[in-house]
């Protein structure tokens, strides 16, 4: 029940005392509605809860879930970025609105480089998308480096900006 791809973590075995299971650690690792549990043992009948939520923690960290791609220096992505607000167990908080900002990470890419087009934009229920953003400087090991206050920040895998194809001859020295 709940999410498919959710896991109960902690001690799912304890002994009866005195007639009595108690289990104290449990938890489920993914936000879901209509969760229920199972006791079972041996050849006893088992039972069933009843059906409970579990809601998404805090939003704690940015996740990179479209990576920008290689493209020519001064045209948009082809593939622009975006990432989602997530809870420390990987939950979208679909809540969220959280401003996220993207720069060229320090030290990636060649110096000088500008990232141009919409380079701030705030979360739609729990995603940013970027959109138009193009970097103007060819060079290779390009990362972006994504943050919003009070989440933990996230990195692009890195990618390459290529020169245009030649277009015109000119002299670089006069006669």
């Amino acid at each position: 029940t709940g999410s498919a791809s959710a896991t109960l973590l902690g001690t799912a075995t304890v002994s009866a005392v005195n007639g009595v299971s108690t289990f104290t650690d449990l938890r489920i690792d993914e936000a879901g509605a209509d969760y229920t549990l199972t006791a079972s043992s041996g050849n006893l009948t088992s039972t069933v809860t009843s059906s409970f939520d579990v809601v998404a923690a805090s939003p704690s960290t940015l996740v990179v879930v479209s990576e920008p791609s290689t493209t020519v220096a001064g045209e948009t992505f082809g593939v622009q970025p975006v990432v989602r607000v997530q809870d420390a167990y990987g939950n979208l908080i679909p809540f969220s609105s959280a401003t996220v900002t993207v720069s060229i990470t320090t030290g990636t890419g060649t110096a000088g480089a500008t990232l141009s087009g919409s380079t701030t934009v705030s979360a739609e229920i729990g995603t940013a998308t970027f959109s138009g953003l193009s970097i103007d400087a060819v060079g290779s090991g390009y990362t972006l480096t994504l943050a919003s206050s009070g989440l933990t920040g996230a990195t692009t895998s890195g990618f390459a900006i290529l020169s245009a194809s030649a277009t015109a001859l000119a002299f670089s020295v006069q006669p």
